[in-house]
């Protein structure tokens, strides 16, 4: 048949009514608005079909598409995120560079206006622990960027354990009075001054306290130790006055 010359809806309208469809079957559209097409013994719905969608996108057997959407998109979009963050990601665990924040910020933490954590990240014999720490990282996929917020944290720890013992060194001194700093330096130069430069980084760990620093001013004026104040009893004394008081320890 030609269907140029014999066009579907001619073969259709024309077709005698005792025929019914010309291909088989009847299409007659079926009655009360039924989503189904009837194919001879088969019957076709033309229902979406959603089951595939995951039961928490079905409440109550219904489709929740824009759910679904927003749950894929944001799946989309983090997959996405962790490729950019593989691809920041060293080819080795050599590939990681340790080192302190420049702009590290340790909060309200009371600490010396010098402090430095020390963290060792220079010492030989740490190396092994930071390559096996790279190794680490670099086997969880770690970009090469967190390692440096890593040792970040490092100090951070470094430094909330140092803030207590510095605040309790600051009332400790304060104990030794306003000329605290003059006691300290003064000790210090007496034990320059009466031994070799290697032996006295021995005894300079003592001023950290007050009581290392009374101590050391007993030791340093043999007088003082027949007393029970190792420095004149008029107020506190001047730097004149412990440069003397050092400087003549058997007058």
């Amino acid at each position: 048949m030609n269907l140029m010359q014999n066009p579907w809806w001619k073969i259709r309208l024309f077709a005698p009514a005792d025929e019914g469809n010309p291909g088989g079957g009847d299409d007659t559209a079926p009655a009360g608005g039924d989503d189904t097409v009837s194919t001879g013994d088969d019957t076709i719905s033309t229902e979406a079909d959603y089951s595939f969608l995951p039961e928490q996108f079905r409440p109550e057997g219904k489709a929740d598409i824009d759910g679904f959407k927003a749950h894929y998109d944001e799946l989309a979009s983090f997959h996405a995120r962790r490729g950019e963050e593989l691809a920041e990601v060293p080819e080795d665990g050599k590939g990681y560079e340790f080192a302190i924040p420049d702009n590290i910020d340790y909060g309200d933490l009371d600490l010396p206006e010098d402090f430095n954590p020390k963290l060792l990240l220079d010492d030989p014999a740490m190396a092994p622990l930071f390559e096996e720490f790279g190794g680490l990282l670099h086997k969880h996929n770690i970009p090469k960027g967190a390692a440096g917020e890593f040792i970040g944290l490092l100090a951070k720890y470094e430094a909330a354990s140092f803030s207590p013992l510095f605040v309790k060194s600051k009332e400790e001194f304060a104990s030794l009075g306003t000329a605290a700093q003059s006691r300290v330096d003064a000790v210090t130069r007496a034990l320059e001054a009466r031994l070799p430069a290697e032996l006295v980084p021995g005894l300079t760990v003592a001023i950290n306290t007050a009581a290392g620093v009374k101590a050391l001013e007993k030791l340093l004026n043999p007088r003082a130790l027949k007393t029970s104040d190792p420095v004149p009893k008029s107020g506190d004394p001047t730097k004149a006055d412990l440069d003397n008081y050092y400087a003549n320890p058997t007058k």
